[in-house]
This record gives structure tokens, sequence and C-alpha cells, in this order.
């Protein structure tokens, strides 16, 4: 799952908890779908992982995955031959949460590196040549925010609508034109937000980032 996120009510936008329930019609969410008695529920069906790789397929076509889907994945060294290549700039060895990124995680546990991504050619896709690269946002002196890496998964909304109450951020349009925003698409400093930072916890990817912290790396202490 992406959009799940404990303490936050049921999204189901990410799709990629689909599971096969015996008597069931279609794939069902797993998040969404009530336990009942007797239930027979199937987790790992080839019908199943095969929608699963469709929508993270879907997920990467708008999304920079050289870091996710990369071919050399399991050879790269700490040399990082990746940073050499000057037609991508989006490498995992520049991600700011590089090995603490969600998406990438669940992204090698599927091992999407190992299949064709069905919607790489479209001209929609990250890599196409209708896609426009968003204006990373750094006004703010606690939160940077890029929503070039954003997946909608709307953890971020419901956090700051559910948790602190401030509806700093929204989803916005629909269909390929759905992206999250602020609220008015005005700074987060204009419509409220107190930098508590529920937002970056929330956030699966590297859309939302506590400045201070960006390249420092994994924590060594809670406090």
């Amino acid at each position: 799952h992406l959009c799940y996120y404990e303490g936050l009510s049921i999204f189901a936008g990410c799709r990629l908890c689909v599971v096969q329930i015996e008597g069931m019609r279609g794939l069902p969410t797993s998040c969404s779908t009530q336990t009942a008695e007797g239930m027979v529920v199937w987790t790992k069906t080839p019908e199943v992982l095969e929608m699963q790789r469709g929508v993270m397929s879907l997920i990467l076509a708008d999304h920079p995955d050289r870091c996710l889907s990369c071919h050399r994945q399991e050879h790269c060294g700490i040399d990082g031959i990746c940073l050499r290549d000057a037609v991508v700039t989006y490498r995992c060895l520049t991600c700011a949460k590089n090995k603490r990124c969600e998406f990438q995680s669940v992204s090698e546990e599927m091992e999407m590196h190992k299949y064709p991504m069905r919607y790489y050619q479209e001209k929609s896709s990250w890599y196409g040549p209708g896609h426009v690269e968003l204006a990373i946002r750094r006004t703010n002196p606690f939160i940077e925010l890029d929503f070039n890496e954003c997946i909608l998964c709307a953890r971020c909304v419901r956090a700051c609508d559910e948790v602190r109450g401030l509806s700093c951020y929204e989803l916005s349009y629909k269909g390929p034109q759905a992206h999250i925003d602020t609220a008015f698409g005005l700074s987060l400093q204009e419509v409220g937000c107190d930098a508590c930072g529920a937002c970056v916890d929330a956030c699966p990817v590297a859309c939302i980032l506590d400045k201070p912290s960006k390249w420092k790396g994994n924590a060594q202490r809670v406090v």
C-alpha cells in the first residue's frame, strides 16, 4: 500500500492493496473491504500480482522512476555510476529520500525493474515530450515542496485536514490533470501553515521535505 497511513481515514487511492475474495467479483481493495465470517482471501494470485504491477506501471509513468525501475539496480556500486548519466537528472543517489522512500521500497519488493513499463513511451509519461516539470517551491523556511515527486496518495491532504485541521493542501482537478497543491495555489505561509511537519511525516516520497534535514540522511534518534 502507498495511500494508507495509520490514524487517517481510508482513501483507497493507490489501488495497490487489491486482493481476490472468494465469491466476490473483481479485485477489491483490502483497506476498504470489511472482513466477514468465513471470508476467503487470496493476496498473491497471478491475477492480483498482474493488477498490482499494472497499477504501479501507471504510477511510475508520471513519476521520475530511474531510481525505481533501473536495470542497473542489482549492479550499481558505491561509486554511483548513475550519477554520470547526463540525460537523466533523477536518480536514486540524487534523491534526498533515497532508502527512506516508501515508493522505492514497494517498487523493490514488487521487483518492478524486471518488468517492462507499459506506459513508458506514452506522451503523457514523465520522460515523454508532453511532460512539463514543475518548479520546486523553496520559499518556506522549513518545508520544501517538489510536486514532481507526487504520487497522489493524498496523505498530506488528509494529515493536514484530519490531524491538524488546517487544510493547507488540496487535491485539484481530475484525470490526467489531477495533482496535489497548496490551498488555492498559495504559499504555505499564506494558507496558515504552522510548519508542524505532519505532512512531512505522512509523505511517502520526496515530495514534501523538511529543509533542515533534507540531506542529512536517516535520523539517529527520536525525541
